[in-house]
């Protein structure tokens, strides 16, 4: 278990190193592997030892939901604590494959995966993102999706156009399948964009609220051959019919998330499915 957990702490060490580096330019090392802190342009100086052990050892149950909120105040103590998280600054510089021969606009712009990238898992924040599922490529049908997902066993995270201009999504911690059940982890999260995505970005600010798993209820995702849903029973955060072109937006308590979408019962203008892949290049 010691070396299970040493090894766990020098990866997300080394992952929050680079998140460290990207916003304030320095890490200052001390004493051992695993002892560094961060120098703050103010020049403080604030110890990462305590906040990285207490993310790594958090693997599963209510703490993950905690731990998660404990590092994003480590890394934004400004920030809002309640309606949602939002980091005031892109930590991570992401790398979108767009699928050749087939120009934008896309929903998933590359700010937007910059700034998601802050809330995923330590293992997919540098990763690529390609292209798993899209009607435009793929055609309209959930069971296309969940083939392709078979190929990809791949976590991702997709994205919402209603008819009203609202963006929104979810990260899905397992690869989407016809489980007929509720799976996933307390990685997941739900999102609103505001009105982004394609040529909407140059017009107004990008508005990104994350509601992460509130350590309450464990219903993080659901799917089978009519509904693809994240979020409980009749009251999901997102929830989506089989023909993928309508969809409702509840609060929902396992996210502590408001209504997502413009309307609670929306049209889907369109949808996309982004996938991770590790290119090899970095080390962390």
């Amino acid at each position: 278990m010691a070396v299970e957990l040493g090894s766990r702490v020098e990866e997300f060490g080394r992952t929050v190193r680079l998140w460290m580096s990207a916003r304030v330019g320095e890490v200052v090392d001390q004493a051992g592997p695993h002892r560094w802190s961060v120098r703050y342009d103010d020049g403080t100086v604030k110890d990462a030892q305590e906040t990285c052990l207490a993310v790594a050892k958090c693997s599963s149950g209510a703490n993950v939901a905690d731990a998660r909120k404990r590092y994003r105040r480590f890394l934004w103590p400004d920030a809002s604590p309640s309606g949602g998280e939002s980091p005031p600054a892109l930590l991570v510089e992401a790398r979108v494959q767009y699928p050749e021969g087939r120009p934008g606009p896309w929903l998933l712009t590359e700010e937007l995966a910059s700034r998601l990238s802050s809330f995923l898992p330590a293992s997919l924040s540098f990763q690529r993102w390609n292209c798993i599922f899209s009607p435009r490529l793929h055609g309209v049908s959930l069971q296309t999706l969940y083939r392709r997902f078979e190929r990809s066993s791949s976590p991702s995270i997709f994205l919402v156009r209603d008819s009203g201009g609202r963006v929104f999504g979810g990260f899905a911690a397992e690869a989407w399948r016809n489980a007929g059940r509720y799976y996933g982890s307390g990685e997941c999260f739900v999102f609103s964009a505001g009105a982004a995505g394609g040529e909407l970005d140059a017009k107004r600010d990008l508005d990104l609220r994350v509601y992460s798993w509130s350590g309450r209820k464990r219903f993080f995702m659901y799917s089978d051959a009519s509904t693809l849903a994240m979020g409980e029973g009749e009251r999901c955060a997102i929830s989506i019919t089989g023909d993928l072109l309508r969809g409702s937006s509840m609060p929902c308590e396992t996210f502590a998330s408001p209504v997502l979408s413009s309307q609670p019962d929306f049209v889907i203008e369109a949808i996309e499915f982004w996938g991770f892949e590790f290119t090899g290049e970095e080390e962390f």
